[in-house]
């Protein structure tokens, strides 16, 4: 189903979306099709990802990862506040877009938010029910299907699979979409790694920064492998796909890619 594991059935279960320095939680805010750039530092490394912790704090960050559902709310409001700077020209053209990977109980860190799906217009279709569809959507847990920006089949890569020990180790395990990942590469910043990619179905390039502006980087085409590969401590380090993906994260089925990765000397 939609996201069952991270809806409010399973509020008992403990959610994270970051770990040890490591965020995999953002926003990202367009002015037509140019992103605002953010600035960056200790609190935001990410130069394209909203700095939503400055504006809402560690409890109001807290809560959207309790709570996924309220980020249509929250993307409408960052983009309210933006349409009333003189940034955009068009403050209409102001859309917001959405980057989370989640675990549960310690488990892989999995994506469970569109990030092609602008989350302005699921805000919209939400304020836009009437009473009865209010009521469903809120007992299923569901947006408009049209506008949904929760991803279906949360977790199938294990369907066939054994989960792994996910303290074994020290092995940080990401599991993801090829389309998704296209549309929004995973980073990491700051850090020196181990990594493997464990499944794929076709090679990915890792991209390597040395600012955090991601003015000075190289690419490089890494395939499954089965033995670690070392980086040096980089300022951004980047797991995207090869080339533009057609299809839309949507409309991409289960996930098909397997990561993992743990801190390391350089």
């Amino acid at each position: 189903g939609e996201g069952y594991r991270f809806s409010w059935t399973m509020m008992l279960h403990s959610r994270a979306s970051s770990f040890d320095g490591v965020n995999f939680f953002t926003l990202r805010v367009y002015c037509g099709d140019n992103i605002f750039p953010s600035p960056v530092g200790p609190e935001n490394p990410d130069v394209k990802g909203f700095p939503i912790y400055r504006y809402i704090g560690a409890r109001g960050s807290s809560a959207l990862i309790l709570f996924p559902r309220q980020l249509p709310a929250m993307g409408a409001k960052v983009a309210e506040e933006f349409g009333k700077q003189p940034l955009c020209p068009r403050p209409e053209g102001v859309t917001v877009f959405g980057s989370m990977l989640m675990r549960t109980d310690n488990g892989p860190f999995h994506r469970i938010v569109d990030p092609e799906q602008n989350l302005v217009h699921t805000h919209e279709a939400l304020l836009g029910r009437n009473l009865i569809d209010t009521v469903v959507g809120t007992m299923l847990d569901k947006a408009p299907a049209e506008q949904e920006f929760m991803l279906k089949d949360v977790g199938s890569f294990w369907d066939a699979r054994d989960l792994p020990n996910s303290t074994e180790d020290g092995w940080i395990y990401v599991v993801d979409r090829l389309p998704c990942l296209a549309a929004d590469p995973i980073a990491i910043f700051g850090q020196a790694i181990e990594f493997m990619i464990v499944e794929s179905p076709e090679p990915l390039w890792m991209e390597w920064c040395r600012d955090l502006q991601q003015n000075e980087c190289i690419r490089e085409e890494v395939p499954a492998q089965t033995e670690p590969i070392r980086t040096p401590q980089m300022a951004v380090i980047k797991f995207q796909t090869s080339e533009a993906v057609r299809s839309s994260c949507r409309s991409a089925g289960k996930e098909d890619i397997l990561i993992k990765f743990r801190f390391g000397p350089p």
